[in-house]
């Protein structure tokens, strides 16, 4: 906010050349934008944290429903950086998991965000559904950076950024992965971390299966309110 309004004073007292000046809005914009991806995170990251874990438990939630859902969203992102975004969720037709839909939502946007802000262009973005025994995992793979941390307890810390994505100039709040932990401690499950710089990382998140007999509670509602 500093930032912006000191750009906007530039502006307001002529300190800048005329010429300068749609260079300068540019910049402003681009912090708005910014400052608007973090509040939206902190909020994300606070109800996550004050909302009772056992809503996962009472949760029912297809998980490639959510996943072909999310992907849908990005499809325009990665295009615009020349990226391939691939999603295969073949063989998890009505499989279902313990965790709410719209933390399901949540966490599947936050990888894929993360993963094509940090390929470059011509590289690729996959994100996978598979089933076993009680589990339903979603990947998200990347050909991208990589990161040099993988350390869980640093990587996952809130505002914790990786120093390939600092050096690089990459915006980003440092929120996004802590959100993706929290729900998957919150239901059981976990998050399970490859990466090899240079080449690319992969997160897989893992979730107890949980597919609701016929009259069982189903929640949907994040992907349905799209």
């Amino acid at each position: 906010l500093t930032g912006i309004e000191m750009l906007a004073g530039m502006i307001r007292d002529q300190a800048v050349p005329a010429e300068q000046v749609p260079g300068i809005i540019t910049r402003i914009i681009r912090r708005c934008q910014t400052a608007s991806v973090q509040v939206n995170e902190l909020l994300t990251l606070a109800r996550v944290q004050d909302e009772a874990a056992s809503r996962h438990r009472t949760a029912s939630t297809d998980v490639r429903r959510s996943a072909e859902h999310v992907a849908g969203r990005f499809r325009d992102q990665a295009r615009s950086k020349g990226l391939t975004l691939s999603v295969d969720t073949s063989g998890c037709a009505g499989v279902r998991a313990a965790v709410d839909a719209r933390d399901l939502d949540d966490c599947i946007g936050n990888l894929l965000d993360n993963a094509i802000k940090y390929t470059p262009a011509g590289g690729q973005v996959w994100v996978a559904v598979t089933s076993a025994n009680a589990e339903v995992r979603v990947s998200v793979k990347d050909t991208g950076m990589g990161i040099v941390e993988l350390s869980t307890d640093e990587l996952f810390e809130p505002y914790r950024r990786g120093n390939l994505a600092l050096a690089a100039d990459i915006p980003g709040s440092g929120l996004g992965l802590a959100i993706v932990r929290e729900v998957a401690e919150q239901t059981g499950g976990r998050i399970d971390v490859r990466s090899t710089v240079g080449q690319g990382s992969e997160f897989t998140l893992s979730f107890p299966r949980c597919d609701a007999p016929e009259g069982g509670r189903v929640n949907d509602k994040a992907v349905e309110a799209e």
